[in-house]
């Protein structure tokens, strides 16, 4: 918050870190294979679904000419052994 910045700089500067995803996404996974197309992207936790289409867009090198939507299937999923261990494996 601005009170933490303004009252304690240099201890929020330190610890007050913005949460951070780290994406893979592949295309079609299972069915294109040989290669596989995939892309890893780094994006804040504030990204908005608007925003994280127009990455997406950069990163596969597409011109963002067709809708898109997402889709939240359970947002109360949790990764068995947690994020961490997935991203450590």
């Amino acid at each position: 918050s601005r009170v933490c910045q303004t009252a304690a700089w240099p201890f929020h500067k330190a610890n007050c870190i913005r949460p951070n995803y780290i994406l893979h996404i592949a295309l079609c996974p299972g069915e294109i294979t040989d290669p596989q197309i995939t892309r890893t992207l780094s994006v804040p936790a504030s990204t908005t679904f608007t925003t994280l289409h127009r990455a997406l867009q950069i990163a596969f090198n597409w011109s963002g000419k067709h809708a898109y939507d997402f889709i939240v299937r359970d947002p109360e999923y949790v990764r068995e052994g947690g994020m961490l261990a997935h991203i450590e494996r």
